[in-house]
């Protein structure tokens, strides 16, 4: 999905949660707080520029995500 919007001009930026995914360092042992840090640091980054912003999250990612709008 990212390369399709990418190719059409859009900016992506992803993220992969710690202890998930691709992600370096152990598997699911990472602490709510540090994982919740990482997305509102991705959020603060996209915020700083002068663009529209869309969010697509999915399962847990989804999770966190609505816990930090809240």
């Amino acid at each position: 999905m990212a390369e399709h919007f990418a190719k059409r001009g859009y900016v992506i930026n992803m993220l992969d949660l710690r202890g998930f995914g691709y992600s370096g360092g152990s598997r699911v042992n990472e602490s709510t707080i540090k994982v919740l840090s990482d997305i509102e640091n991705l959020l603060k980054n996209c915020c700083e520029r002068d663009l529209s912003t869309f969010i697509i999250a999915h399962g847990l990612g989804a999770m966190f995500l609505n816990g930090l709008l809240q």
